[in-house]
């Protein structure tokens, strides 16, 4: 995908325009490109690839909707997360990075293991942080309220 983005001339952490008029409908919260970091494997497995620890430097294009987490890159080597499903996912703030971690690399594709994790450079990584959490809150608090309550027991 990377290399038929650069003949057809998406540039690499950049969201092709088709994506991008996708997220634009979901209601941008915070759209970055060209977001540089790193990719680290730890006792990963996947088809075609085993590694007992891997880091590997990647630019993405950053992207939070009130929909989805995007951080949009090389197949594998990026994340496309629904707020309510992105339950699972570890964030923190370090010096001037957010990590973003999974510890069950199954949860992303089913036919991988291990756990990943995505350091991603920003200038404001605690605002980066809140807003993730801000956004997964008002998913999980949307998901609470649309749940029926259960039927009550048929009368005996």
């Amino acid at each position: 995908m990377g290399l038929l983005r650069r003949i057809y001339g998406t540039r690499a952490g950049q969201l092709a325009p088709d994506l991008r008029r996708e997220v634009e409908a979901e209601g941008v919260v915070l759209l970055r490109e060209r977001v540089r970091g790193t990719v680290t494997y730890r006792h990963y497995r996947r088809p075609g690839m085993r590694t007992q620890l891997q880091k590997v430097g990647m630019t993405w294009a950053l992207a939070l909707t009130e929909r989805r987490l995007l951080l949009d890159g090389p197949p594998h080597l990026g994340l496309d997360l629904p707020w309510a499903e992105a339950a699972f996912l570890e964030v923190a703030a370090d010096d001037d990075r957010v990590c973003l971690a999974v510890s069950d690399a199954a949860r992303l594709h089913p036919r991988t293991s291990g756990r990943v994790e995505l350091r991603v450079r920003t200038d404001d990584p605690a605002g980066l942080v809140a807003t993730i959490a801000a956004l997964r809150g008002r998913a999980a608090a949307a998901t609470a309220t649309a749940v029926p309550p259960p039927a009550p027991p048929p009368p005996a």
